[in-house]
């Protein structure tokens, strides 16, 4: 059976959130090599383990460089897990480069999303924005010109 299959009650949250990387991996299969050439680039220079985040960071950050589309791709922190699962999947004398742990959303169910992605300008947020003032300026007090 195949995950897209399966009906809203009967997935978990793990199987949600694989099937929305699966979307986004047919669409953005440039993620994928840029995945394999950050880690072989650090697997070749002797690293044993590696954060696939910081790899996505990365790929974050040479893709934001990119002037192929107008519409940037948006690597959701969702994905990170499988990309990493991927590379093991393929690359089975790699399979421990990065550490596996248990997905606690195997045992959850699947949820609507509470985030929604848009290019908008950031609304005031009085409360906030005078909250994250203060945290400035106690950061301020060492800092010199």
């Amino acid at each position: 059976m195949t995950q897209t299959s399966l009906s809203f009650e009967q997935q978990t949250r793990a199987d949600q959130l694989e099937k929305a990387w699966r979307e986004f991996h047919e669409s953005n299969g440039r993620v994928w090599v840029y995945f394999q050439k950050f880690c072989f680039e650090l697997i070749n220079r002797g690293r044993k383990h590696c954060s696939a985040d910081m790899i996505c960071h990365r790929i974050r950050y040479e893709m934001a460089g990119e002037v192929i589309t107008k519409d940037p791709v948006r690597i959701n922190n969702n994905h990170v897990r499988f990309y990493a699962d991927l590379f093991a999947a393929t690359y089975p004398q790699h399979g421990t480069f990065f550490t596996q742990r248990r997905r606690t959303s195997e045992d959850k169910p699947p949820c609507e999303p509470d985030v929604q992605v848009h290019d908008l300008p950031r609304k005031p947020n009085a409360a906030a924005d005078y909250r994250m003032a203060e945290v400035a300026h106690l950061n301020s007090r060492g800092f010199s010109r």
